[in-house]
């Protein structure tokens, strides 16, 4: 169901193996074919994915790899994205393309901006799932993905802009390493990951603006998106919006069907012709959640709070009737 882009693991493969990593030891540690790599706009499992940093990390001897990695990653690595947010006319229309394409490379990172007075931070958000059962994974992977956007900044318009700060939710590792590759201060046990520029920065024309090509992109980005979200059910479309845009915690009905553009009687109807209902996939979803973050270090406390329990005990008597009983009728 949740997938990545493989032309972006493949630019992470090479550039693990130019870091000193073995490609077929690496692909073999993934569980995945190297000629998979050839096929740039296809996905592959986010779990395969995810499996990609710890032996690429321990095979290149680089706690900081996906920092380094991302000082070289170009534009490519987001395949016919990449090629579209090269053809816009500023860094202002770029960040909000890979945000509205956002789902055509990944379904377990997501890409936003946010505002604040003369500012605009770039934000980095793994999937939660992700982030509780590979940690690690998924810091490399905002290390890679803001490392990444700060370099492309530069390329993309000639100019030497840096970031005037950049943020990240994890605990401080090698800061002055961070500091030499983004040319900027970085806070670690931040709010958010992200990568933070002035209102100046954010609106400079970008080199290789082309308004044919933009729109030639455009046009087939629009159409592997629609193809992407036809292949999902509305059940997936539902978790995906309960992982992603409300972390795990489950809204009332009416303000997921209003997230649809449905009222809550038709989004019961769609539910109930696919077999199911909102209550069984919050159930569902609540106790696969649950079941993964319970094999992490979390305490249950937070992990409670994470899934929208009042307390560590609430969710001790839930996990025992997950045990004890089978999930609700659909």
């Amino acid at each position: 169901m949740y997938s990545v882009q493989v032309s972006i693991m493949r630019d992470l493969i090479y550039g693990a193996v130019a870091h000193g990593a073995s490609l077929q030891a690496l692909c073999q540690r993934m569980g995945i074919d190297a000629h998979l790599l050839t096929d740039a706009e296809k996905h592959m499992d986010w779990e395969a994915a995810a499996d990609f940093w710890v032996p690429a990390v321990e095979m290149t001897g680089d706690e900081q790899l996906g920092l380094h990695i991302g000082q070289h990653i170009g534009a490519s690595a987001f395949g016919m994205l990449g090629y579209l947010s090269q053809s816009c006319r500023t860094l202002e229309d770029a960040f909000n393309t890979i945000i509205k394409f956002n789902a055509t490379i990944s379904s377990v990172f997501k890409y936003k901006l946010e505002f604040s007075e003369g500012l605009v931070h770039v934000g980095f958000e793994p999937l939660p799932l992700y982030e509780k059962k590979y940690p690690e994974s998924a810091r490399q992977a905002v290390d890679v993905s803001a490392a990444s956007f700060a370099m492309q900044m530069a390329r993309l318009t000639g100019k030497s802009l840096r970031p005037v700060y950049v943020e990240f939710t994890y605990s401080k590792r090698a800061p002055q390493e961070y500091e030499r590759v983004f040319h900027a201060p970085v806070k670690f046990n931040a709010q958010r990951n992200a990568v933070t520029i002035t209102r100046e920065q954010y609106v400079t024309p970008i080199l290789s603006y082309d308004k044919s090509l933009f729109a030639l992109f455009s046009a087939m980005l629009v159409k592997k998106q629609n193809a992407l979200s036809n292949e999902n059910t509305l059940p997936e479309k539902i978790r995906s919006l309960l992982l992603f845009d409300f972390n795990g915690q489950v809204p009332a009905l009416e303000i997921m069907a209003s997230h649809l553009s449905m009222t809550p009687r038709t989004l019961q109807r769609k539910l109930t012709d696919e077999g199911t209902s909102y209550r069984a996939l919050s159930h569902q979803l609540r106790k696969e959640l649950a079941t993964e973050m319970l094999n992490t270090n979390l305490k249950k406390q937070e992990i409670a709070s994470l899934l929208g329990y009042t307390d560590d005990s609430t969710l001790r008597r839930q996990v025992k009737a997950w045990d004890l009983a089978p999930g609700p009728r659909a």
